[in-house]
């Protein structure tokens, strides 16, 4: 907006995140667009923050305000940046405060009902379109809870998509087609090949001006693609897992609160030397994934272990990735933005619980998830919108108790009361699978050749950031079968792709 009176520029990003906004500044001029690659084409720098670099290799992507570039800035969801006077300020407008006593004597039947009145009128809303709509499905509680909702407000028969791969642990294809036929929608499904990574990672690069590890953004690209076909506007169900205490994460909090009970030389002697010695697992969030990624975390404070467990590299990985020259410029803790969200907070009142949600709307969710549907949607000109990400349900939701929301290892327990009845019991009672891709078998067999071929020593070697030996050793290990390096693998793989492609 800009106040002629004033003469004064006022830029605002949405409540949640759902669009991005990026700035520099040179000469005293303000320089803002909504892709990064449209600032450099300005004359933005393109020297690499490398504290930057060091966010992404912890946690798969990088928080805002940072980006990858120096120069460049993020606007914060929820913030205004205010240009008036030569002078340059942020501030923010909006946030979530979490207080679970306002609605403690509220009934779970009263609060489940109030969820259905609001979710399903935040449906009603983005229903509205000239154009045809569809849904991304999934199988999972939180896209069939968007399509039963849109099922009783739609007109017509509701366009749903999937996705689903061969490997059976990583398939939802199953669950999609029993909600689909549940509401009787006019359903496409789609399988992933290991072929289409190999094709797509270079195409996708025009697309993300940063790197971002998360690998459903090939599945995201495809679905989107999918639906473009037959619709411009798809309904998805991302921020139900924030809103209601979905992620396995918020369950290992509680098991990590009992293990640091436990004796340090039991902890350090015994469980991390065992757990280390578990065989690699083909399947997705194995015991033995689910394990390794406890103990690498566990000894952290929540909100800490929280991001250690979602994210690619601990601390001690990173002190072998990292060459000691490119280590020793690294100054800020790398989960900084942790520690700065907590401070301006979700209030005083949040518990441990509310904190880590608190913590994934503003950094996974925020930095992660939507950036990804963004980027991927926009690239094949479909809109997504995302009826869990209306602002006041999520300000409702984050009045609504902790016990609510995961009851014992319940999780999701209020929005499941709420949705039973509503769709096929299958979706409430099965266990969360989550979107993702199953590359970890997929790295050690059919695109071996092309992992090898980009993480060769001489292609590691020119940015004189990584210590080539142990790429190598991890590569050996995750294609020995004793270790699944996934997350440490497909980081680097990234990078190099989106460094050839941006920095050349």
């Amino acid at each position: 907006l800009w106040d002629t009176a004033r003469r004064r520029l006022v830029l605002a990003r949405d409540r949640l995140g759902v669009k991005p906004l990026h700035y520099f500044v040179r000469d005293r001029k303000l320089f803002f667009a909504s892709e990064i690659k449209a600032l450099l084409q300005a004359g933005c720098p393109r020297d690499i923050d490398p504290e930057a670099l060091s966010q992404f290799f912890s946690f798969e992507y990088i928080p805002a305000p940072r980006s990858v570039f120096k120069a460049v800035s993020k606007l914060l969801p929820g913030h205004l940046l205010i240009l008036e006077d030569g002078r340059l300020e942020t501030r923010r407008y909006w946030d979530v405060r979490y207080s679970g006593g306002e609605a403690a004597d509220r009934s779970e039947e009263d609060t489940a009902e109030e969820i259905y009145r609001r979710l399903r009128e935040s449906v009603r809303i983005r229903l509205v379109s000239d154009v045809p709509l569809g849904v991304f499905l999934s199988g999972g509680i939180d896209s069939s809870a968007v399509t039963a909702m849109m099922s009783e407000a739609a007109s017509g028969r509701i366009q749903t998509y999937s996705i689903g791969f061969r490997e059976k642990s990583f398939n939802e294809l199953d669950r999609a087609r029993a909600v689909a036929d549940y509401f009787r929608t006019d359903h496409t499904p789609f399988v992933v090949e290991s072929s289409q990574v190999k094709e797509l990672v270079p195409v996708l690069m025009r697309f993300l001006d940063e790197p971002l590890a998360d690998a459903s953004v090939i599945p995201t690209f495809i679905i989107s693609r999918l639906a473009r076909k037959h619709v411009t506007v798809a309904l998805a169900g991302d921020g139900g897992d924030e809103l209601f205490g979905g992620y396995d994460t918020y369950k290992a909090a509680k098991v990590a609160a009992c293990y640091r009970k436990v004796p340090r030389f039991i902890r350090r002697g015994l469980v991390k030397p065992a757990v280390s010695l578990l065989p690699a697992s083909r399947k997705r969030l194995s015991f033995e994934f689910k394990a390794k990624k406890f103990v690498s975390g566990a000894e952290y404070p929540p909100e800490i272990s929280n991001f250690i467990w979602w994210g690619a590299y601990a601390p001690a990985d990173k002190e072998r990735l990292f060459h000691p020259d490119f280590r020793a410029s690294l100054g800020a803790d790398p989960y900084a933005p942790v520690a700065f969200h907590l401070l301006h907070g979700p209030g005083p009142e949040a518990d441990t619980l509310d904190r880590l949600a608190y913590l994934d709307l503003k950094l996974y969710l925020q930095d992660d998830l939507l950036v990804k549907v963004d980027r991927m949607s926009m690239a094949n000109s479909l809109e997504i919108r995302t009826p869990f990400l209306d602002y006041t349900l999520v300000e409702f939701a984050a009045t609504i108790p902790s016990r609510f929301k995961l009851r014992g290892f319940t999780s999701k327990y209020i929005l499941k009361k709420m949705l039973r009845g509503r769709v096929p019991d299958s979706v409430l009672d099965l266990k969360k699978i989550g979107f993702d891709i199953p590359l970890g078998p997929w790295l050690r067999d059919e695109l071996w050749d092309f992992t090898t071929d980009v993480l060769s020593p001489a292609g590691l070697a020119r940015h004189g950031l990584f210590q080539t030996a142990f790429v190598q050793k991890i590569l050996a290990e995750h294609k020995a079968g004793t270790h699944n390096h996934r997350q440490l693998l497909w980081p680097l793989i990234i990078f190099q792709f989106w460094h050839d492609h941006t920095i050349g």
